[in-house]
């Protein structure tokens, strides 16, 4: 399967959005897949189905200076910031994935092989999760828009949860503690596995490698 690449080095918050809808939007049932590579300044975003005002401080988020921006994909409240490569593979449901958990099947060995080439063991759960060593190392989300289906996520490189824990809802200081004893303990970023994480720039030349066997199409921007 042929499949475009789109790398757009770092987008606003507002931007990193707006531009995997739009190329969702524009997709027609004839063009080939993308594959887009992105990062994005720290913000906030909540899943298509959840309340902002019931997962979020937002009077904390105005305060501390992070931006919150609704998603169109499923999932959970996401913490996006500078020290991940975000990934949103847009595919035509022409192309036959009709569904989030088969395109999750169809890209997790692509994800799998990215970590193994930097020496990291991962595996694909429960239909959209990838673990290693027994903690959570990234997630995704997915959603029909237009006449495609995407599905979205990130390589979590180091991680600073702090923003994240100073804006959700909490009914305590002593909640917000645990919050982050619970995320240190359960999520891995790169950067905690390693004391020299690849780049984002080394993610998205090694990338380019294990998919042009696909007879990927590369549009570098």
């Amino acid at each position: 399967m042929q499949l475009r690449i789109i790398s757009l080095g770092v987008l606003s918050p507002e931007l990193l959005h707006k531009t995997y809808v739009g190329l969702a939007e524009a997709q027609s049932d004839s063009d080939l897949p993308i594959l887009l590579l992105v990062q994005s300044a720290a913000h906030l975003s909540p899943g298509a189905a959840q309340s902002a005002g019931a997962e979020l401080d937002l009077l904390a988020c105005k305060k501390l200076g992070v931006p919150v921006l609704q998603r169109s994909l499923g999932g959970g409240l996401v913490w996006v910031d500078g020290g991940q490569l975000s990934y949103f593979f847009i595919f035509p449901t022409a192309w036959g994935m009709r569904r989030a958990p088969e395109l999750f099947d169809y890209i997790a060995p692509w994800i799998v092989a990215l970590y193994a080439h930097f020496g990291v063991l991962v595996e694909a759960r429960d239909g959209h999760d990838f673990w290693c060593a027994g903690r959570k190392i990234g997630g995704t989300g997915a959603a029909s828009i237009g006449r495609s289906l995407v599905l979205g996520g990130s390589i979590m490189l180091h991680v600073d949860w702090q923003g994240f824990i100073g804006c959700v809802a909490a009914p305590s200081e002593a909640f917000r503690a645990w919050l982050a004893e619970a995320l240190e303990d359960s999520v891995w970023s790169w950067s905690q596995l390693s004391s020299s994480p690849p780049t984002p720039e080394a993610l998205r030349a090694v990338s380019y490698t294990h998919l042009r066997a696909h007879e990927t199409r590369h549009d570098l921007v």
